[in-house]
């Protein structure tokens, strides 16, 4: 698993684990952020096949959309009201 975490870190297509990898390793290392990788992607999988819906992370926009965007958007809807 852990072989598939270093996988998944490096993805360039999809950030979504590598995003993670990054605040992990801030504050607990490299090491420790690829075990938590492995065991997010092994959960993941193990709901997968329990309820055989797609993968679909709850919090995958936040990750992927940067701070900045998010903000500049949500006042874009609010002055649109």
């Amino acid at each position: 698993m852990v072989e598939v975490a270093h996988a998944a870190v490096k993805d360039k297509n999809h950030p979504y684990y590598a995003n993670k990898f990054n605040k992990i390793s801030k504050r607990r290392g490299k090491k420790c952020a690829f075990i938590a990788i492995a065991r997010k992607i092994l959960v993941g999988a193990y709901y997968m096949l329990l309820t055989g819906e797609i993968w679909n992370p709850a919090d995958l926009a936040e990750v992927e959309t940067p701070v900045e965007q998010r903000i500049k958007y949500v006042n874009q809807i609010l002055n649109n009201y």
